[in-house]
């Protein structure tokens, strides 16, 4: 009895764990840089960011800078969080632009984000596929001459 009762039990839980692990990859898709962007980033003209270590500020608009760092921010891939689990601290604050209508902001955790619509209120939460080195964003920032 106890046998078959197992038999009937293993196949339910497994085909209930796949359920919901499939529910997720539909609900919850893995998306770049780009895909979140919504528009082609060659429309992006502007990127402030911040240093939360610091609160240095640095802004460009040289097209080559700009596409360095979404091509940083596309070698990995973003989930929303199915739960929206509120999170704090940050160590890069990212807002981008076109022309002066800001598209989004992001303000990123290492291995989660938040992503800001046009009005700066948090659209999703994400998780991400994998950081992106703080010695790479670093890199980045300096590479920017801040303004005063």
């Amino acid at each position: 009895m106890k046998k078959k009762l197992l038999w009937i039990i293993i196949p339910l839980i497994l085909i209930v764990s796949i359920s919901v692990l499939l529910f997720i990859q539909i609900k919850y898709p893995k998306k770049t840089f780009s895909e979140l962007l919504g528009t082609n980033e060659s429309n992006i003209t502007k990127v402030l960011m911040v240093n939360s270590f610091t609160g240095h500020r640095i802004e460009t608009t040289n097209k080559e800078k700009i596409k360095e760092l979404v091509n940083l921010l596309n070698n990995r891939t973003y989930r929303k969080d199915f739960k929206q689990t509120n999170r704090t601290g940050y160590l890069y604050a990212y807002d981008f632009y076109s022309e002066d209508k800001m598209l989004f902001r992001i303000v990123g955790g290492g291995d989660y984000v938040y992503i800001f619509n046009k009005e700066r209120t948090i659209d999703a939460f994400y998780d991400v596929s994998k950081e992106i080195s703080i010695s790479s964003i670093e890199h980045w920032f300096n590479s920017i001459p801040s303004k005063k």
